[in-house]
């Protein structure tokens, strides 16, 4: 599961967008990606602060047609859950000299609730989470095959960072199958 931040989402409706955010994107296994409610928002708030224009209409109808209808049933709401990590997430990173701003440590908050890895552009707004960060941008840098081995290595990290969560052995089932049944994996599960 993969809960994309606001940046990507603009990137994917601009009239060119990245070729490697493009090639990422729509190389994701059906069902892995995922917004939240508050990247509804941030998108959203972004079009009508364009003044009326036909560039805005344009923006405003590809925007709403990826949020409506490719992720509609794909979009994680901001909950009590979530709130508690955000404001852990907010604690952390003011006390570590590093404030995050609240739209980002809600999204992050989601991300963390479900067990998601988070991509972005900005990755260093989520250094400090508790979260596997992914750059799309740089996916054709690596060829785009360095992302699923980078994959394999965040979902062992994620054990480790999953360690005190309530859906730790769920997850680490998952992440178990998808990494393989490697010594280290399972040493992790173990010490987890």
């Amino acid at each position: 599961m993969i809960v994309l931040d606001t940046n990507i989402i603009s990137e994917l409706v601009r009239p060119v967008p990245s070729r490697s955010v493009v090639s990422w994107f729509y190389g994701l296994p059906n069902g892995e990606a995922f917004i939240t409610s508050v990247t509804r928002a941030e998108a959203l708030k972004g079009i009508y602060c364009i003044p009326p224009s036909s560039r805005r209409d344009k923006l405003e109808a590809a925007t709403r047609s990826l949020i409506d209808d490719e992720f509609g049933p794909r979009t994680l709401m901001f909950d009590a859950w979530a709130a508690h990590h955000c404001a852990e997430i907010i604690a952390r990173r003011k006390s570590l000299g590093r404030p995050v701003g609240m739209p980002d440590a809600m999204i992050a908050g989601v991300a963390r609730s479900f067990g998601a890895s988070i991509a972005t552009r900005n990755q260093s707004d989520f250094d400090q989470c508790g979260l596997v960060v992914i750059n799309p941008f740089d996916h054709l840098k690596f060829g785009g095959s360095a992302v699923r081995e980078q994959r394999a290595r965040y979902d062992v990290t994620e054990l480790v960072l999953l360690a005190n969560t309530e859906r730790t052995e769920d997850r680490s089932k998952q992440i178990v199958r998808r990494v393989g049944s490697s010594h280290f994996a399972q040493y992790l599960l173990r010490v987890a």
